[in-house]
């Protein structure tokens, strides 16, 4: 269990998972700031929040900000894997975006 685990050792079993969840083994090692550990359960969003980022999205569609994307634990949750995929996905994004400019600019 979490509770019985020193800081160090935390972060070492972090480390170790983003190794294999990124398939990269030689990695630097992290530079640890903080250690939070929530004992009961992971944190989750307030009621209507996915409404509010629905809204965003929309608001950036309508807004013609073409190339400006939203990211971060906020948009598609709070646990490692969740962050990992969501940069994953904006990622492509990023990407496809990039490609259409720069398809269009020649």
């Amino acid at each position: 269990m979490l509770e019985f685990q020193t800081e160090a050792e935390l972060v070492n079993q972090v480390d170790k998972d983003i190794r294999k969840m990124l398939i990269k083994p030689d990695a630097p090692r992290p530079k640890d700031l903080a250690v939070r550990v929530w004992p009961r359960a992971i944190p989750q969003f307030d009621v209507g929040h996915f409404d509010i980022l629905k809204d965003a999205h929309k608001a950036l569609d309508d807004s013609g900000l073409d190339g400006l994307f939203l990211g971060g634990n906020y948009v598609i949750g709070v646990t490692l894997s969740q962050c990992v995929e969501g940069a994953y996905e904006c990622a492509q994004s990023i990407s496809q975006f990039s490609r259409k400019v720069s398809s269009i600019q020649k």
